[in-house]
């Protein structure tokens, strides 16, 4: 039931068209995030909770090799953690920059700071 609320605020909220590269074609840091929301409401829940952990488990190994800033996020995200995450964007849009990667990085730092 939550994916489906999840969902709708992400099809409401997002106000965008379908688009024909999927987010696993198009790399995380050049992808928008009205993009990635957008697919993630054209799949399944499952697929989309994947679609999170994979740009996350992303960013993660490019902070751990010093190229982006670490994450403390419990990955692999559960489905209601990763439904936190996509809330949180779509909450804080005035906070997102239009790209998924950093967007996606400041919602997981939000969420599950570092101690």
């Amino acid at each position: 039931m939550r994916g489906l609320a999840v969902a709708a605020v992400a099809a409401l909220l997002s106000g965008t068209t379908p688009v024909s590269a999927a987010p696993h074609e198009t790399s995380i840091y050049q992808q928008k995030t009205a993009d990635f929301l957008t697919h993630c409401n054209l799949v399944e829940h499952d697929e989309c909770v994947a679609l999170v952990n994979r740009a996350l488990m992303t960013l993660e190994a490019e902070a751990a090799i010093g190229r982006g800033r670490n994450l403390c996020a419990p990955l692999p995200l559960k489905p209601e953690q990763s439904d936190d995450l996509i809330i949180w964007i779509l909450s804080n849009a005035q906070a997102a920059n239009g790209f998924a990667a950093d967007d996606l990085s400041l919602a997981a730092r939000t969420l599950w700071p570092c101690k």
